[in-house]
């Protein structure tokens, strides 16, 4: 077509492909440079023509003719890119540069979304927090982990980003147990959360990380919330010679306690271990030949190897549970064999005393009561302070003991716990002639 006429709707549609592209241009006195460039495939593209400042022709793309974009569509962006040229501006460099912007605000966009993608979410920093507290030998380990589960993921949601987690959603989660009346137990939750998120700010950076999971974390969203109870009470509560003696009797004669949970509260009243290490015992640490409980260093608190030298009642406790568990690996097994062999879960002591305290109408007592209570008659019985404290496994934290002492104190420890065993013994025979 030579003659110079515009373009119309009808003569587009009848151009035809040829074996190379070929151009028509749209000559309605507008001269606005728009041309359609029609290709071998049949596409019809609509494009103008122009010379940017530098010289350089020029011919950007305007759109594809088809029934969304047609002649009018095309003619009115003409104008439009026109116009900016003859303002001095280049329309393809302007798109150069909208493109190149946009490329960079997706690339930001993908790196956010990656970098997301990386950040933990509330599950991993606890199931991080807890494995690094066993990896640590630490016995709160299992304790930590329940109250992850029970009370804090559910509240907060396991899947939210730890970075995402507000003081808010803290206050929620702490306000939810208080209701329950108990605000010790709050206090201590608020110092796991605070712990796992002081343990994931270090996280990020540390030299020993080996996961890709990274929580960029700026601050601990426990921070700015108050403990439940300012103050907590110190544990005052120990049983005079007379409870002992009624507590004893009840774990003997009362058809309602179960052997293993009333032999393991006895077991503690006659070694004054903590409830773990008596519940949780194997019987591979029982050494009756030489009359000694080794604990290895992954069931005692200070992650230390702790030997307690038996005396003639815990002995005696032990040969009869010995026959009671028949053949498991633990003094104390699981009721409940479904999962294999376990042991007894560490709260059934505690669970049988409120029971009992309850039923008889004594003042509450607990597991760590009766720990006081060995501690504080052990005293009574002319036992120095620092042995009770080795036949305990408490901390020696004098620099002495920490870094220069490796003396085993076994002798002594004998002869102490041998001292608690008799006057234990003399306690329960005082009146009722009691026996194990």
């Amino acid at each position: 077509m030579t003659d110079k006429k515009p373009l119309t709707d009808l003569v587009i549609r009848k151009l035809a492909p040829r074996a190379i592209p070929y151009r028509i241009t749209d000559h309605n006195g507008e001269r606005t440079g728009l041309f359609l460039q029609v290709l071998p495939s049949g596409k019809k593209e609509f494009r103008i023509r122009y010379k940017s400042q530098e010289g350089k022709v020029k011919m950007p793309l305007l759109g594809v003719y088809s029934s969304s974009f047609g002649l009018a569509q095309a003619r009115e962006s003409a104008r439009a890119l026109r116009h900016k040229i003859t303002e001095g501006l280049d329309p393809v460099l302007e798109r150069e540069q909208v493109a190149r912007r946009q490329r960079e605000e997706q690339q930001i966009e993908e790196q956010r979304q990656q970098a997301e993608a990386k950040q933990g979410s509330l599950a991993q920093l606890c199931d991080l927090y807890v494995a690094h507290l066993k990896a640590a030998k630490k016995r709160s380990a299992p304790e930590v982990r329940r109250a992850f589960d029970r009370d804090v993921l559910p509240q907060i949601g396991a899947e939210t980003k730890a970075k995402q987690v507000r003081p808010d959603d803290i206050r929620d989660v702490l306000s939810a147990i208080v209701k329950r009346g108990r605000l010790v137990y709050a206090n201590r939750v608020r110092g796991y959360i605070s712990a796992a998120f002081n343990y994931a700010t270090q996280h990020d950076s540390s030299p020993t990380r080996l996961d890709a999971t990274q929580f960029g974390l700026e601050h601990n969203p426990v921070a700015r919330i108050p403990k439940a109870l300012q103050s907590e009470p110190v544990g005052e509560r120990d049983l005079s010679h007379s409870e002992i003696r009624t507590l004893w009797i009840r774990l003997t004669v009362d058809s309602a306690c179960t052997f293993g949970v009333a032999t393991a509260i006895k077991l503690m009243l006659t070694t004054g271990l903590r409830v773990q290490e008596v519940v949780e015992a194997q019987w591979i640490e029982i050494d009756f030949a030489n009359g000694r409980w080794e604990l290895p260093a992954s069931r005692t608190k200070r992650a230390r190897p702790h030997v307690y030298p038996l005396n003639a009642l815990a002995l005696s406790l032990l040969r009869k549970l010995r026959l009671w568990s028949a053949g498991s690996a633990y003094l104390f097994p699981h009721y409940h064999r479904i999962k294999g062999d376990q042991p007894m879960a560490w709260r059934s002591p505690n669970q049988l005393l409120t029971r009992l305290y309850q039923e008889q109408g004594w003042e509450r007592i607990t597991a760590r009561d009766i720990r006081r209570t060995v501690k504080s008659r052990m005293g009574e019985a002319g036992i120095s302070k620092e042995m009770r404290d080795r036949l305990q496994g408490h901390a020696m934290n004098d620099v002495s003991s920490k870094h220069y002492d490796r003396y085993d104190y076994l002798a002594e420890k004998t002869q102490a716990s041998n001292q608690w065993g008799q006057a234990l013994m003399a306690i329960l025979k005082r009146r009722h002639g009691v026996t194990s």
